[in-house]
């Protein structure tokens, strides 16, 4: 099996016939790894929605190689004013999750 964290790769680790103090442990580091997956797929959900709203970055997209996010990524960079109008504040509590949304004023 080449890659672990597929479909097929999760039922093979989740399926193996482990030591208690291992499948434990096994459990946990899948958790963790199910947790990331869905702070990235927000990430990127958030990216790609900010992406719509500048221009600068719809612009920078059309460079040969530029994909949403580098291109996102240096029109923040290189347009800093405009990020504030374009990306509202989120309080985070630990795990991550949004609590509420602060505007800029």
């Amino acid at each position: 099996m080449e890659n672990l964290f597929t479909d097929k790769g999760m039922k093979v680790l989740k399926g193996l016939a482990l030591p208690e103090r291992e499948a434990k442990l096994v459990g946990a580091l899948l958790r963790t790894y199910h947790h990331i997956e869905e702070r990235i797929n927000e990430t990127n959900a958030l990216v790609k929605e900010l992406y719509e709203k500048m221009p600068s970055a719809q612009l920078i997209q059309t460079v040969p190689g530029f994909g949403i996010f580098l291109a996102f990524g240096v029109s923040m960079l290189l347009f800093p004013a405009k990020v504030d109008s374009v990306i509202p504040f989120y309080a985070c509590d630990l795990a991550g999750s949004v609590e509420k949304e602060l505007p800029f004023d």
